[in-house]
């Protein structure tokens, strides 16, 4: 009898709280039945270099297609994952792009496609979210119209949004 391993194509997304003291790396899996589950990682108060090495030390693990995160809070950390031979994928938060995927991650909630474990940091970051309009007609995450921290939330769409883009869409950068 012979094992098969199963690999699922993984998406990662990488967003840091206001003051950088926390970081909060969301995973998204697509599986056979094109589910998407994700799981989210969550660290307070390691250097620069330890949440590197952490968050490369899952990326060996996960094997993930790109690892997006928003140049504007995240960015200091993609030289290190790119030289770590991490594909990383800048993806900020005011683009249109990301407003885009915030309108696929609520789709994938609404048809049931998203799938979690259930962790409270991320139900917390998702139940304390607000919309703000885009000038597009579309809309994203409001950071500071949220009632409290949704760094877990805003990676969530990153990762979805990347898992759920045709594969030629997905913007990788190698730094």
């Amino acid at each position: 009898e012979s094992s098969v391993l199963r690999v699922w194509q993984s998406y990662m997304a990488l967003e840091l709280s206001f003051n950088r003291d926390k970081a909060y790396l969301v995973t998204v899996q697509e599986r056979p039945d094109k589910k998407l589950a994700c799981f989210v990682h969550e660290w307070t108060g390691l250097s620069n270099v330890q949440l590197a090495s952490e968050i490369a030390t899952l990326s060996r693990r996960f094997r993930p297609r790109v690892l997006a995160y928003d140049p504007n809070t995240a960015g200091f950390l993609a030289p290190q994952l790119s030289r770590a031979g991490i594909a990383v994928a800048p993806t900020a938060w005011a683009s249109t792009s990301f407003s885009i995927f915030c309108d696929q991650t609520l789709a994938a909630m609404d048809s049931g496609q998203l799938i979690h474990a259930g962790q409270d940091i991320l139900k917390t970051h998702l139940a304390a979210t607000a919309r703000k309009p885009a000038s597009d007609g579309g809309w994203r995450i409001a950071r500071r119209a949220s009632t409290n921290p949704i760094s877990a939330a805003v990676a969530l769409v990153m990762a979805v949004g990347h898992a759920t883009q045709p594969q030629s869409e997905s913007a990788i950068v190698v730094i």
